[in-house]
């Protein structure tokens, strides 16, 4: 005689597995490797190092407050 088998924990399991089967190719197809992700990490700190640095100043705090002496 066979090995009784639970068919629902049989269904699971081969769910799971074809789960796992598809993320592994999805991380192959749309993954990226340690490399490009510390690259664009790089190039965003970059980016924003730079949009920072040509920011203009606020005209609304550099605007003479009332009472200053300070005329033109």
């Amino acid at each position: 005689m066979g090995t009784v088998v639970n068919l629902r924990n049989h269904r699971k399991r081969k769910a799971r597995e074809e789960r796992e089967k598809q993320a592994d190719e999805n991380r192959v197809l749309f993954g990226l490797s340690k490399v490009e992700k510390d690259r664009a990490a790089t190039q965003r700190l970059r980016d924003e190092r730079d949009l920072e640095g040509k920011k203009r100043d606020d005209p609304a705090t550099d605007a003479p407050t009332e009472g200053s002496t300070d005329t033109l």
